[in-house]
């Protein structure tokens, strides 16, 4: 997954191509229902919120890479000690995003497991 990440923060670097603005980290979702006393509406209604945490996390990677790549590209005089700091400094930034979406996914996953234990889904009937 991680490299499913790092893939995505690559291709969207290079096309984005706005980096004017200030990047916002997203706010990661509370606490997901309990798996274990869980509906399913509520279920769907936490996957919901867990894909619309992943998407603004993904877009606040893309964000803080076209900062990077912006700030690169207007200090063209930066020695090459500079641009080491810079890059260390977006690295850190971008693992710390995924990992923090990894963090919310094992949360999310932990309760659908639940759920799903006390719910299989219903067998397929055979052709």
């Amino acid at each position: 997954m991680k490299q499913f990440y790092y893939a995505i923060v690559l291709c969207s670097g290079l096309v984005s191509a706005q980096a004017s603005a200030e990047c916002t980290y997203p706010t990661a979702p509370g606490a997901f229902p309990d798996g274990t006393k869980a509906t399913k509406e509520e279920l769907i209604a936490a996957r919901k919120i867990f894909v619309q945490y992943d998407g603004e996390m993904t877009a606040y990677i893309e964000c803080i890479v076209a900062e990077y790549q912006a700030e690169l590209a207007a200090k063209p005089d930066l020695t090459p000690k500079q641009k080491k700091e810079l890059a260390r400094v977006n690295d850190e930034k971008q693992t710390s995003a995924i990992a923090e979406i990894e963090a919310v996914k094992v949360r999310f996953e932990k309760e659908r497991k639940a759920y799903v234990e006390l719910h299989p889904p219903a067998p397929k009937p055979a052709n």
